[in-house]
């Protein structure tokens, strides 16, 4: 095994390889060096090299477990990223954040609510929102905070150099501007994959503090995040619904089994409020 990178994210290959489930092995085969030449050959060391020379090159960070950047919240998971590939800033660090998600085809009534109550909610807290960078409410979660100059993190289902989704690159570059980050725990030559999404959809739930569904379907992928919210002990703050809003019937259901509702930014402000005396804020970092 050659070593142009730390140790710390050899090992975090390792783990990642093999897809175990939680951060003990990573740890062990930090102290074990025997244990750890024992499973090196899971890697093809020189691809993982020439990937990881190339990030460097571009700006780009791997944050591994013992990094400092390493979001806190992720080693409270199940099964926690061994890796994570940033590309911005730490934003998240120190602040309080609040995951955000809905459908790519949302009303035009959840947009305008958004605006005339997520908007200036989020500029007078200052809170980092945490998004998937998909069409509708993602996106239109990102352009809020940039709107207020705000940082913004985007979890990708994909690798860097294969975005997806494609208009995500017009995105891109404002939010890197605006301190902001997009995380992925794929190799950055990786392309979007169906399964993708649930496995970055956990992610979401986890790094904000409490998660906010704006519009769900019967069956989303919004629904399973939410989930992931659930099984994580994440408060979850749903909008209500009419009974006649198809594009909305998971809204109904996560009220039904107990999710929070908010009304307007009222309930927003109070909610947010009880992260906010343990945390600070962007301009206090």
């Amino acid at each position: 095994m050659m070593n142009s990178f730390p140790l710390s994210i050899e090992v975090a290959l390792i783990c990642e390889r093999l897809q175990v489930p939680n951060h003990d092995l990573f740890y062990e085969l930090l102290r074990n060096p025997q244990k750890r030449y024992f499973y090196s050959g899971v890697l093809s060391w020189s691809q993982a090299e020439e990937s990881y020379a190339r990030d460097l090159q571009k700006g780009r960070h791997w944050i591994d477990p013992t990094h400092p950047w390493y979001p806190d919240n992720f080693r409270k998971m199940e099964y926690p990223p061994h890796l994570i590939r940033m590309e911005g800033q730490p934003c998240w660090k120190n602040c309080v954040c609040l995951s955000v998600v809905g459908s790519r085809d949302v009303s035009r009534d959840n947009l305008l609510w958004m605006r005339l109550h997520l908007a200036p909610v989020i500029q007078e807290t200052k809170i980092i929102i945490v998004s998937g960078g998909a069409r509708g409410v993602d996106q239109e979660a990102h352009q809020i905070s940039l709107q207020a100059g705000l940082p913004t993190v985007v979890l990708l289902p994909s690798g860097f150099d294969q975005i997806y989704p494609r208009e995500l690159n017009q995105l891109k570059e404002k939010i890197l501007q605006a301190g902001g980050a997009l995380l992925s725990e794929y190799e950055s030559s990786v392309t979007m994959k169906k399964h993708f999404f649930q496995q970055r959809n956990r992610l979401i739930s986890a790094l904000g503090e409490a998660l906010l569904v704006i519009q769900a379907g019967e069956k989303s992928g919004t629904g399973i995040t939410a989930q992931y919210a659930v099984d994580q002990g994440k408060p979850l703050y749903v909008l209500p619904a009419h009974p006649l809003d198809v594009g909305s019937r998971g809204n109904l259901k996560l009220l039904g089994d107990g999710a929070t509702m908010v009304r307007d930014k009222l309930d927003l402000q109070l909610f947010i409020g009880l992260y906010r005396d343990s945390t600070t804020t962007p301009s206090e970092i």
